[in-house]
């Protein structure tokens, strides 16, 4: 049952500077994403801005918060740390990913930032660290399709040939196609890993498969279209040429 809130009166003096803090700590987290999808730093401007008495320091303002308005001011600054990390990772500014999410103190640990860091470690070619992290998570959640799927791309598209493993990948992904056997992205992981078998028409058909879910998927974004497109030329000039 909800219990009424109890407010308390503040002197007028004290109370602008509560309004002041809460227009510093919603306007962080009103901004974390900008317009253009694009996430602020952390460690930027916190000056508070026209309209409120520029004298008061940020430290004049801890020292008035209670501490509800501490843990909401603290929470903001966790998601805009979050989400930074988060759109480098996007960016596939993969050091900045991996440097913004070890920045995180204890936060690293949430299963959604230790995808985000195993996902920054595979693109910048971590393989290993990268590899740990995601079997850490499938122990945690053995039937969730992003981590099987992100463990067998790895597999299948390491640039190091000591990590490349065809059949680790394909075990993995077939795993993943269990749970989501509509997933295109699934259907181009395996496409992937027969087309290192050299089985060519089988990746083909696969990667066929990968192109006719995907007109029905497009959440997935223009990129992942483009990917699984080049994946399927590249498996029909192969089964083309071992005809």
């Amino acid at each position: 049952m909800n219990r009424p809130r109890q407010f308390l009166v503040l002197p007028s003096t004290a109370a602008r500077l509560v309004a002041a803090v809460c227009l510093v700590v919603f306007g962080l987290a009103g901004s974390a994403l900008a317009q253009d999808g694009e996430v602020l730093p952390t460690g930027g401007d916190l000056s508070l801005g026209s309209g409120i008495t520029n004298e008061l320091s940020l430290l004049d303002i801890e020292l008035t918060l209670g501490p509800e308005q501490k843990m909401i001011r603290k929470r903001a600054l966790e998601s805009q740390a979050e989400a930074a990390a988060m759109n480098f990772l996007k960016r596939n500014d993969y050091k900045k990913a991996i440097e913004a999410y070890q920045a995180l103190g204890d936060l690293v640990g949430k299963p959604v930032n230790q995808l985000g860091l195993a996902m920054a470690e595979m693109g910048d070619g971590r393989y290993a660290d990268a590899e740990t992290r995601f079997l850490w998570l499938i122990e945690q959640e053995p039937r969730q399709p992003i981590y099987l799927n992100n463990l067998a791309w790895l597999y299948v598209s390491a640039r190091d040939i000591r990590v490349r493993n065809a059949d680790k990948g394909l075990r993995y992904a077939r795993r993943a196609l269990l749970e989501t056997p509509r997933d295109p992205r699934i259907w181009n992981t395996l496409s992937q890993g027969y087309y290192l078998q050299e089985k060519y028409l089988d990746a083909r058909q696969r990667s066929k498969q990968a192109v006719l879910l995907m007109q029905h998927r497009p959440e997935f974004g223009e990129t992942v279209r483009l990917d699984i497109e080049t994946q399927f030329r590249k498996c029909e000039n192969a089964a083309r040429s071992a005809q």
